[in-house]
């Protein structure tokens, strides 16, 4: 059991971009991140004297925000440049460990964690079922699994306006393109639920992220210098995106799923 056939080019990917990756939370970016993210999560589970594991764990940020409270953390990662960043930002911590493993063929016993986290990595799966068995696997009874996830979203406009829109906000393209590495793969809502209740895990919550409109204020609140106004922009580009994503009508519609689930 792996990752599939994108886990070469997964880890070759993070491997050459580790570094540049990390940028994305530095700054009001990381501030972004950090509020609707992060505090996201930490509003669905309670972190507090739990053993921790982190699939998927990059440069180990999350991780080390939740060391603080939680009794044992494990980072794991396909990628060793990742895991060499993570390593490099512990700081004393005594209950945090990372290592470089395949999230879907572990190592660790059976029940043996209260708490798995999975943020950005599920959208590499092939084949999500044996990976979802392994969670259970790692889980116990009762424990709870976070994740993220692309969605697939409704279409609102139709393929012309969409095709003109694109063209219109087009970036210059990146020197490297992941595509050339791995493929990802979106879900819908109630396909996710199906999948976690064939595996023994219940669906509890979920959420979307809106990347689009709260990117672009974030993208202005760093250029503007006036004192204070700033960080209103931010809080305005986290209240909006949590907006959209936690009512009804819209969270359909957000390109990244939240979602947290319950082993029976």
């Amino acid at each position: 059991m792996s990752l599939g056939h994108a886990a070469n080019g997964v880890r070759r990917w993070y491997n050459e971009t580790a570094a540049q990756f990390e940028q994305r939370y530095c700054g009001f970016g990381g501030w972004y991140y950090k509020e609707f993210e992060e505090n996201l999560v930490h509003e669905l589970v309670d972190v507090c004297g739990k053993d921790i594991l982190d699939l998927g764990t990059g440069g180990g940020r999350f991780a080390l925000a939740v060391a603080e409270r939680a009794k044992t953390v494990i980072g794991i990662d396909i990628s060793a440049e990742m895991i060499r960043i993570a390593n490099s930002k512990v700081r004393g911590e005594q209950n945090v460990q990372f290592y470089v493993m395949d999230a879907s063929q572990t190592t660790f016993n059976n029940d043996a964690f209260d708490l798995v986290l999975s943020l950005g990595m599920f959208e590499y799966i092939d084949d999500p079922l044996p990976f979802l068995r392994e969670v259970f696997r790692l889980l116990r009874p009762g424990g709870e699994f976070v994740f993220t996830c692309h969605q697939r979203t409704r279409e609102i406009l139709p393929q012309a306006i969409r095709g003109i829109i694109k063209t219109l906000i087009r970036r210059k393209p990146s020197p490297q393109v992941r595509d050339q590495y791995y493929r990802t793969t979106s879900y819908r809502i109630r396909d996710l639920s199906e999948k976690l209740s064939i595996t023994g895990l219940d669906l509890l919550f979920y959420s979307s992220t809106f990347f689009g409109l709260p990117t672009r204020l974030v993208n202005v609140a760093a250029k503007i210098k006036i004192k204070g106004l700033a960080p209103l922009i931010l809080r305005l580009a986290v209240w909006l995106n949590r907006f959209l994503g936690t009512w009804n009508p819209t969270r359909e519609y957000g390109p990244v799923l939240i979602v947290a689930a319950r082993k029976r």
